[in-house]
């Protein structure tokens, strides 16, 4: 008989991966949300970070892309405690959202057990998430994130599955016809996806992203930081920057809206009152979004040269 040397599978503390909650897991999740999305099946779109909810920041909010649902998403590296639980339902009185998503390092029985009584006590399409998050690792190789489901709702997943199954999720489906039609008319400006929107990285070097978005009411453009900075690894360029943008992007009124700059760190916005559903208007808002996808990078290069000079 064969003795095999197996290796060993540890655990490593997660605060020796994320040192600090807010400033280095919640950016990573916001960054790497897809391996969440492969634990719990989902498609998710992480779309805001730090969202106010009164006195309180919910961690994350992301959108299920073949549904159209909201989500909230709560991280904690401790194990689960009372005041998780209850910031939990303060966000969900001020959020219009569809699921939680609750991640903590373990979950103790009573919270568990909370979460189980408010799935068996809201509606078919709510659906409340408790995943344990480890890292792993296999002797001395790198780590490795694991996100354990440890509660859902029994039926969600057959009635999340049934609805998405049928028509695709329009969401998603239309977003991925919108992005198709606009591959036919411009070929090969960016990876085809079935998201809501389409990021292109700005010239200087590419650390400012045009984000161009498809939505239920309007279309939109904006400029903004990298995913997960809201707009601080970009304000110091906007700030020095602004009267020479605001020459290009407002005087000009080449784009309606202007200098503007919120939580979420978006710049010079603009908006057109054309839908996804309007399918019969997409050639006419793929041409403004190309339009205006072009004067935005003209515009940064235009200032960079004046810079330069």
């Amino acid at each position: 008989m064969t003795t095999t040397d197996f290796a060993r599978l540890s655990d490593t503390e997660l605060r020796n991966i994320w040192p600090d909650e807010a400033r280095d897991f919640t950016p990573w999740l916001f960054e790497n949300i897809h391996r969440l999305s492969e634990a719990l099946g989902l498609e998710l779109e992480a779309t805001g970070m730090e969202v106010a909810v009164e006195q309180y920041s919910a961690d994350i909010v992301a959108t299920e892309a073949r549904s159209g649902f909201l989500v909230l998403i709560e991280n904690q590296l401790n194990p689960s405690d009372h005041s998780h639980l209850g910031q939990i339902m303060t966000y969900l009185a001020g959020l219009d959202v569809n699921s939680v998503i609750w991640i903590a390092k373990e979950f103790h029985e009573a919270h568990r057990s909370a979460v189980r009584w408010i799935n068996e006590n809201t509606s078919g399409d709510f659906a409340f998430f408790a995943v344990r998050l480890r890292v792993v690792q296999i002797d001395e190789s790198r780590p490795a994130p694991i996100f354990e489901v440890v509660e859902q709702p029994d039926e969600w997943k057959r009635t999340f599955d049934k609805t998405t199954k049928k028509g695709d999720s329009e969401h998603s489906r239309l977003c991925g016809e919108f992005w198709s039609r606009y591959l036919e008319i411009y070929p090969d400006t960016f990876k085809h996806t079935r998201h809501r929107s389409v990021w292109f990285g700005m010239p200087p070097d590419k650390s400012i992203i045009l984000s161009v978005n498809i939505g239920y009411e309007k279309s939109r453009i904006f400029l903004r930081g990298q995913s997960g900075t809201g707009g601080k690894d970009i304000s110091g360029f906007m700030e020095k920057n602004k009267e020479k943008l605001d020459e290009y992007l407002v005087s000009s009124e080449s784009i309606v809206g202007g200098y503007y700059h919120d939580t979420e760190g978006y710049y010079y916005g603009v908006e057109k009152d054309i839908r996804l559903r309007d399918k019969e208007q997409w050639d006419e808002v793929i041409r403004w979004m190309e339009d205006k996808r072009r004067l935005y990078r003209e515009t940064l290069e235009s200032v960079l040269e004046r810079d330069d000079s």
